[in-house]
């Protein structure tokens, strides 16, 4: 994996999503945030997504 790869986090919890964003945008990835799986497949369709 590269430095720009986009990760999306996908967890009920809003704390763990932010925790997690941060601590990758730190560590250089691109992130997208989701809270189910009807918001997931929204940001699979919206991009391009590397790991989830």
């Amino acid at each position: 994996m590269s430095k720009l790869d986009h990760v999306l986090i996908v967890d009920d919890d809003p704390e763990i999503r932010q925790l997690l964003a941060e601590y990758l945008r730190d560590a250089g990835y691109q992130t997208s945030t989701a809270c189910d799986g009807k918001e997931m497949r929204r940001r699979l369709e919206m991009n391009v997504i590397d790991l989830i």
